[in-house]
C-alpha cells in the first residue's frame, strides 16, 4: 500500500527506493543507481525524473508497468539464445 498525501494517493514515483533509509545517504545512492546501470538494471527513479522534466505531460508509468516496458524492449519476442 501506498501512503496518501493530503487525502490523495501518492504518485507512483513518489515512493522512496526499495535500500534507501537514514542509512544510506544520498552518495551511496548514486553509487548503487550507477551499479545497477553498469549490471543492465534500468533505474525506475532516474526514468521518472526524467519523465518529469523532459515530457511533463506524459502519464508515468507504475514501477510495475515500467519493468513490464523494459524487458519488451530487451528481449522483444522471448529470451536470445545463441544455437
Amino acid at each position: 500500500m501506498r501512503a496518501e498525501t493530503a487525502g490523495r494517493p501518492a504518485a507512483p514515483c513518489d515512493a522512496r527506493p526499495r535500500f534507501s533509509g537514514p542509512a544510506w545517504p544520498s552518495g551511496r545512492l548514486a553509487v548503487l543507481a550507477a551499479l545497477r546501470r553498469v549490471l543492465g538494471m534500468p533505474d525506475y527513479a532516474g526514468y521518472c525524473a526524467h519523465l518529469r522534466a523532459r515530457h511533463p505531460g506524459q502519464p508515468i508509468p507504475t514501477e510495475r508497468e515500467f519493468f513490464d516496458q523494459y524487458l519488451a524492449a530487451r528481449y522483444g519476442d522471448g529470451p536470445t539464445r545463441c544455437c
